[in-house]
């Protein structure tokens, strides 16, 4: 669960006395994930990687169109809840 590996990464970090940690995730998922890290008091510099089951920058197949759909309405639906439970 993204939330608990936030408090778990925070919690190392604060033990070795770093501030900034780097929030590599696919593009969709970078918003959240980085917002859970910030939420635990860490400096985050998010990075995107390459997403690899579609292109959004193109979707120019209706597969990788609902691939796509599918993972941008469970971030938004994650960001959602994340914000109502208090954990960004």
């Amino acid at each position: 669960d993204l939330r608990e590996e936030a408090v778990v990464v925070a919690e190392l970090f604060r033990e070795r006395g770093w501030r900034r940690v780097l929030a590599v995730s696919s593009p969709v998922h970078t918003r959240r994930a980085a917002a859970s890290l910030e939420r635990e008091g860490l400096e985050v510099v998010s990075v995107p990687a390459v997403e690899t089951r579609y292109d959004l920058e193109v979707l120019d197949r209706p597969g990788e169109r609902r691939a796509a759909f599918g993972a941008i309405a469970h971030e938004h639906a994650g960001l959602l809840v994340y914000r109502r439970r208090g954990w960004i």
